[in-house]
């Protein structure tokens, strides 16, 4: 499968279906296209599919199933839907600002200057700010200062060691509680790059924090079922 071919064909898709739409026939048929294509397990249009429910433009909105549908995805280790489960837990009071920030964390220390996801890793570090923007004073002053050491370090050569340590500590999965890990351990490395990193194989999965981000729903969406991805009802 043609990964960025699917994407770059999937990119229609998302510009129809981010404006609100008269013309029920055409959403239908758009919507079935969108089905065959969430069947033919194309990671790009199941993320548009999350994002459809997140969004409710031309559906009810179901946040809930965003959620669901983003973290089914990002543990598959699709970037997108990564970033996407970021912003969507940053919109639900209960989760905590840490897990949030250690997921964008991640993103940036795994994706930085690759070429086919480094866009990702801007658009964590983007958000990432405008997230702590909003946050209350105090935390402000305890998490602002890790995240911009990361980002400053993943600007330099540091970046090379930060993401082959880390990396190496998950054996190279890229799913989310890889991700949480990136973030942790990336941002302690980052601030303190004058220690050796040679410890960081020892650094488990943050277990807790995975389950922190959970669906409280999931297990009502089986993991890649139909039920998860299936199509509005027109």
């Amino acid at each position: 499968m043609n990964v960025f071919a699917n994407e770059a064909d999937c990119q229609s898709m998302k510009e129809y279906f981010v404006v609100k739409r008269e013309n029920k026939d055409e959403l239908n048929r758009r919507f079935m296209e969108l089905d065959r294509r969430v069947k033919d397990n194309e990671q790009c249009a199941k993320n548009l599919l999350g994002r459809v429910y997140f969004e409710g433009v031309n559906v009810e909105k179901d946040i809930d199933r965003a959620h669901a549908i983003f973290f089914d995805l990002a543990n598959t280790a699709y970037p997108p839907a990564q970033f996407n489960l970021a912003f969507v837990l940053s919109k639900k009071p209960e989760a905590e600002p840490e897990i949030i920030l250690n997921l964008l964390q991640g993103l940036i220390v795994r994706y930085t200057g690759l070429y086919d996801y480094g866009y990702i890793a801007l658009k964590a570090r983007d958000f990432g700010r405008e997230y702590l923007g909003e946050l209350s004073n105090d935390k402000q002053v305890t998490l602002s200062p890790p995240f911009e050491s990361l980002v400053r370090e993943t600007t330099t050569n540091a970046a090379i060691q930060i993401r082959n340590k880390t990396i190496a500590t998950n054996e190279r999965n890229d799913n989310i509680a890889a991700m949480l890990s990136l973030g942790m351990t990336g941002a302690a490395f980052g601030s303190k790059l004058g220690t050796s990193l040679s410890n960081s194989r020892n650094v488990s999965v943050p277990t807790p924090q995975f389950n922190a981000i959970q669906p409280r729903m999931y297990s009502l969406y089986p993991m890649g079922g139909n039920y998860l991805y299936a199509i509005p009802h027109r």
